[in-house]
Formats: C-alpha cells, structure tokens, sequence
C-alpha cells in the first residue's frame, strides 16, 4: 500500500508538469543603442557663509540623471524658506517671529532635491546658531 501512494504521488507531480511561474526565464535579444545604468540621487553638498547679520546657506544644483528641483525648509518651527540662485538667507529678523527672539538656539535648514516626475527625494541639513554678538542678534553657520 506505501508503495502504491508513492507511485501515485510521482505520476502525480511527472503529469502535472511544473507553472510557468516556477521556470526559468531567458530572453536571447541583444540590447542595442543606448546604455542601461542604475542611478541614484546625490545629497545636494550644503556651503554656508555669513551674509550680513544671518548666513547664507548655499549648493550647486545638479543635473545629472537631469535638472532637480529644489525646496528648502526651517526644522522645528517648520518654515519654508524662499530660494534664490541656488541659495537661502536666514536672517535674525526671520526667526525672531519663530523662535520668539530665543537667543543662544539653533536651527536646521533642509534642503531637499527632487528628481521631477518621481518621488525620487535626497536632502541634506544644515544647523545655524541664533545668538547675541555686541547686543546684535546674528545668525552663524556651524
């Protein structure tokens, strides 16, 4: 009798056969033209230097895999910032309605680049210190 199921069971699985999905798969076409490479998004590299009483927080835009698109932001209060040429300015003045004139704080600017048409997201963060110099509020990179 165990020999008979046996039997039976291997008939079972040879007439069966095995799915398509189970298979290998090869395609014998030749790629032709234009290469294929993986790719990633690189962090935009933040600069920083003093402009006036703030900073100026600075990045070359890419364009490799194609132009980015760029936004930056204030962390904690959270605060767009406008960009212009590749840049944003923190001044004392901004932050003095967000911060509440809280000397001797920090904050973080992120930018982040996108690669349009995706979700394809990277952003670096840069900390900036608001703090008194000769009873002036400034604003100075890290």
């Amino acid at each position: 009798m165990r020999r008979a199921v046996t039997v039976g069971v291997i008939a079972t699985v040879m007439l069966a056969g095995t799915s398509p999905a189970a298979g290998t798969w090869s395609d014998s076409a030749t790629v032709t033209g234009k290469s294929v490479t993986a790719g990633m998004l690189e962090a935009p590299v933040l600069g920083c230097e003093p402009s006036g009483l703030g900073s100026k927080v600075s990045w070359t835009p890419s364009t490799v895999p194609t132009a980015l698109t760029y936004t930056a932001q204030l962390l904690s209060p959270s605060s767009p910032l406008s960009i212009t040429s590749s840049s944003v300015t923190v001044t004392p003045t901004l932050l003095d309605g967000l911060l509440g004139g809280l000397l001797g704080s920090t904050v973080t600017v992120r930018v982040t680049a996108s690669l349009p048409g995706t979700s394809w997201t990277v952003s670096s963060d840069r900390v900036l210190h608001y703090r008194l110099i000769l009873v002036v509020p400034t604003v100075s990179c890290t």
